[in-house]
């Protein structure tokens, strides 16, 4: 029987996560205008990833309501009535459409349900076959490695089994127990995670699917990344390079410095984001969906990627000004409504960062702060080669195209990857803005490569279609496409492929020390909240038993290194000779390859070592049993 509810679980869980609540809301917000199968399931998913996240947020936070699967599953499912009663309103409904003598169901059925063309499944089929490329791409690095691979992934494992555990939002860090320390301004504040957004998404997706965290940080990034193959064809589509745009911006490459994809981590997320957001600003304008639709879908990515949204309130301000300067040039009324409109987008872009700022303004702070010394920045440059080569000289044709072309939209993509390849240039070589940003900002800059060496790639396609027409008749398409596919496409995939195969990632732990972290996770008691370990594994080890960390390893590069992970690499060397440093500290665990010398710790398993039960465990008199020799005589005193 579990082999049959099991995967029905996850299959009703994923569809709860990825289209239910957000699928009504489509229909409400753009009525009138005509979305395409995909575009809608594009749209549906990001407004499902937006709306329950934000929704738990301030249930949580205003109301205390608890972060279970119950709230879970009554958010999504008025998510969904709600949706659906603003769309039947939006529609005109009324009940007198359903009567008999204006119900032409096979009409409806006819018009709703259009065939399929033989090109047309041959697209569909060319664009599963890129998303399901995008998925193994960003799955190469976890072929051999079953647990997260950056010290990135370990934190948001803390933050989100944190929130799904404990049923709340936590305003400290749950890696060490302590209020959330800054590695650049060494602060210390109480607050949400600031990423806060990103957490409740991942603790949403394990409540409601009930799988394992480590298959989710395994698998959800791949799945994450095919629906951002998705977008970016939603994104062409209408210009004639969905495919094109699709399997480019599956090239997006994944780096420990600027992470990317393949990880478990909010900008991959905002990768699938971002070309929506083109989407909507190129073609729906005008519509009087469009405020709400952005309201909803910044206010999440404020509480869940700042960079993300800020690079999305960029598009939205030059796409805006584009398309509003040539009604501001016709007649008055027209201006007007023009000049509203755009008014009207920029305030809600502006209110959409309230959530964020309501909890965490720090950030505002932060946002100004001193840059990071030029020695820990990582060169742009090195993104060069994990792209291809071949994008590259696709992409100034692109630029050249745009820069051509009469499009408001066209121009507004241009000036838009100007701005971002300015600011990334300014601050890698003057140190203006912000550290955080600029590395975000070449995963944003690279996807704008790939999306306009799509462009361009579709231009190529076509020209060599008319100049192959005269002998090739109806086939000068499909021969056009082959060549395309042969001189283009294969020689950049399989540079890409070799650049993520020789890429190398942090791997924190190995299968010994999860065995481990597992063990203290189901043999110690809750008393011993605190354990000092390497703080290389310190985010493993929270973020597996549940437990904290006394140091552990920052999870942005900062110039100045918390001085308890110094502290605790001297500790562990010397052999931990001190127990009452350990008391003063709060720590009761001591997790160490090297050989304890300690007579007042007990060794309970291999590499484990802990104070005295009679000290920790007195309320709940749990029995802990050495598995290997003590370093006292007995282990009496933990019962």
């Amino acid at each position: 029987m579990e082999a049959i509810f099991v995967p029905l679980q996850v299959v009703a869980g994923v569809s709860l996560v990825f289209l239910v609540p957000g699928l009504p809301w489509t229909y409400a917000l753009l009525a009138r205008d005509r979305l395409s199968i995909l575009e809608r399931l594009g749209l549906s998913a990001a407004l499902s990833i937006a709306l329950v996240p934000l929704g738990l947020f301030l249930l949580n936070l205003l109301l205390g309501v608890p972060v279970d699967v119950r709230t879970i599953l009554i958010l999504i499912l008025a998510l969904a009535l709600i949706g659906t009663l603003a769309a039947l309103w939006r529609t005109s409904f009324r009940a007198r459409a359903l009567s008999v003598t204006n119900l032409d169901i096979s009409g409806h059925l006819r018009k709703s349900i259009p065939a399929v063309s033989a090109g047309g499944a041959a697209r569909l089929l060319a664009l599963g076959i890129i998303m399901g490329f995008a998925f193994y791409t960003s799955l190469i690095p976890r072929l051999d490695y079953s647990y997260p691979l950056h010290t990135d992934e370990w934190t948001h494992f803390a933050e989100a089994r944190t929130i799904a555990t404990e049923g709340t939002i936590p305003f400290f860090d749950p890696v060490t127990g302590e209020d959330r320390s800054d590695p650049v301004t060494e602060e210390t504040r109480s607050s949400p995670h600031f990423e806060v957004g990103y957490h409740l998404f991942l603790a949403e997706f394990q409540l409601v699917t009930g799988l394992p965290w480590l298959d989710i940080f395994r698998y959800l990034p791949s799945a994450v990344f095919a629906l951002a193959a998705l977008s970016a064809y939603t994104f062409g589509n209408r210009r004639g390079f969905g495919l094109e745009a699709a399997l480019f911006a599956s090239l997006v490459p994944t780096t420990v410095r600027f992470l990317g994809p393949a990880f478990a981590v909010p900008v991959a997320l905002g990768l699938f984001f971002v070309p929506l957001v083109l989407f909507l600003v190129s073609n729906y304008w005008a519509s009087k969906g469009l405020p709400v639709l952005l309201l909803l879908l910044l206010s999440f990515l404020f509480i869940a990627h700042v960079p993300t949204a800020l690079f999305a309130g960029l598009i939205i301000v030059v796409y805006g000004l584009f398309q509003t300067l040539r009604r501001a040039l016709t007649r008055r009324p027209m201006r007007r409504r023009a000049l509203a409109h755009l008014a009207t987008v920029l305030g809600v872009a502006a209110l959409s960062s309230l959530p964020l700022l309501a909890y965490n303004n720090w950030l505002v702070g932060e946002a100004v702060a001193e840059p990071l010394p030029r020695e820990l920045l990582v060169s742009p440059g090195g993104i060069i080669p994990r792209l291809g080569y071949l994008p590259y000289p696709l992409f100034v044709l692109g630029l050249a195209l745009l820069a051509r072309s009469g499009r408001r939209t066209d121009r507004a993509l241009l000036v838009t990857t100007v701005l971002v390849a300015s600011y990334t240039f300014l601050h890698y070589e003057f140190g203006v803005g912000n550290a955080a940003l600029y590395s975000r900002s070449i995963l944003y800059l690279s996807l704008l490569v790939l999306l306009i060496a799509g462009l361009a790639t579709s231009g190529v396609r076509r020209w060599l279609a008319t100049l192959l027409s005269p002998r090739w008749a109806g086939g000068a398409s499909f021969a056009a496409a082959g060549l395309v596919l042969v001189a283009i496409m294969l020689p950049s995939l399989g540079l890409n492929l070799q650049s993520r195969y020789e890429e190398d990632y942090y791997r924190r732990i190995g299968d010994t020390e999860y065995e481990d972290f597992v063990w203290v996770r189901d043999n110690l008691c809750s008393g011993y909240e605190r354990a000092l370990t390497d703080p290389r594994f310190g985010r493993a080890f929270a973020a597996i038993t549940g437990r904290h960390a006394y140091a552990a390893i920052p999870a942005t590069a900062a110039p100045v290194r918390p001085p308890e992970v110094e502290e605790a690499k001297l500790v562990l060397r010397d052999g931990v000779p001190d127990a009452d440093w350990l008391r003063e500290r709060g720590v009761s665990i001591v997790y160490s390859t090297r050989r304890v010398e300690n007579s007042e710790l007990v060794q309970v398993h291999d590499r484990v070592y802990v104070l005295p039960g009679n000290e920790v465990c007195a309320a709940e008199r749990m029995h802990v049993t050495a598995k290997s020799r003590p370093v006292r005589a007995s282990v009496d005193s933990l019962q």
